[in-house]
């Protein structure tokens, strides 16, 4: 099953509320992204690895295993919905609109 909107709005939540400066969530917002968009351009285990590493550093294979299975499980064939749940910085955003 696909996360929901909300569930997925409670993910960058999660992230944006990491550090006041914003350089940690963003940093996550961005290796999460990215990890997204290495899994669509065929990088499937370099971009799992990274949408894992991003939601273990908000803890959310801890927190919400539930929701951590779903994002993880369903990668394939939701990296846009998902990467754009997350506000990465907009020059990895445009990554997708090259694919």
């Amino acid at each position: 099953m696909v996360p929901t909107k909300e569930e997925l709005d409670k993910v960058k939540e999660k992230i944006s509320s990491l550090d006041e400066r914003k350089a940690i969530a963003t940093g996550i917002a961005d290796l999460f992204a990215l990890g997204c968009w290495l899994h669509l351009k065929g990088h499937k285990e370099a971009g799992t690895k990274a949408v894992n590493t991003a939601l273990q550093a908000i803890n959310l294979d801890h927190t919400n295993k539930t929701l951590y299975l779903k994002i993880i499980d369903n990668i394939s064939g939701n990296e846009l919905l998902f990467s754009s749940a997350i506000w990465a910085h907009a020059e990895i955003n445009e990554l997708f609109k090259e694919t």
